[in-house]
């Protein structure tokens, strides 16, 4: 069995992947911000199910902090990036450092994670890193834009990381949770169309969501 780092496990998806490999038989660092807040629920599952699953302190955004946990936890075998912010508001009026915070943590600290594992499984020559993404890293549309480009940023990291790796052994994926239908969707359409569907008012957007999706999303 493996051993498996998982960022931002304090709630959703991290959460579940974590408490998943666990229950899968692998070792399990279960990582997020601050555990003395955010550890409750998971430190209970693994209580419960007697699992394999151990809590750190992990901030994706600072270097010494990630630097401390990988020495702390050793080799790594899965990474999973996990850990994200939502951060959205229009270009015309989003600070600056709205931006870079989205990219802080959603690119750049899946990037810091990335290369505290790496080299080592490089030198192993196998290992699996997985970064969750979102549709989000796939098309963009208001008032998503810093979100978006942090998710497009992460999705062309991985691809190249992808082929760097893959003649020693490591394999690179995505995750883009729920992402097949609606891809589906905006295949079907010209970037016109996207941007002009995009563009419309709030009640036309939650008129025609509903109306195209059957999905209540009121305002």
């Amino acid at each position: 069995m493996s051993n498996a780092l998982v960022t931002g496990t304090s709630t959703g998806i991290g959460l579940a992947t974590a408490v998943t490999l666990a229950r899968a038989g692998h070792t399990v660092i279960a990582t997020m911000r601050n555990p003395a807040s955010g550890a409750g629920e998971i430190q209970g599952i693994a209580a419960q199910e007697g699992l394999a699953l151990t809590v750190l302190p992990l901030d994706v955004d600072d270097d010494e902090s990630v630097r401390a946990c990988f020495a702390r936890v050793g080799p790594v075998d899965v990474l999973v990036n996990n850990a994200g912010v939502g951060v959205h508001g229009s270009v015309e009026e989003l600070p600056i450092a709205e931006f870079k915070r989205a990219m802080e943590t959603n690119f750049f600290g899946a990037l810091r994670c990335i290369q505290a594992v790496v080299a080592g499984m490089r030198e192993r020559r196998h290992g699996l890193i997985v970064n969750v993404t979102s549709v989000a890293g796939r098309l963009s549309n208001a008032p998503q834009a810093p979100y978006s480009a942090s998710k497009w940023a992460l999705e062309a990291a991985s691809e190249a990381l992808a082929q760097e790796v893959k003649p020693f052994g490591v394999r690179v994926a995505i995750v883009e949770p729920d992402a097949a239908p609606l891809l589906g969707w905006r295949a079907a359409m010209s970037d016109e169309q996207w941007i002009a569907w995009a563009s419309t008012s709030d009640a036309e957007w939650v008129a025609s969501v509903k109306s195209t999706f059957g999905m209540d999303v009121e305002l």
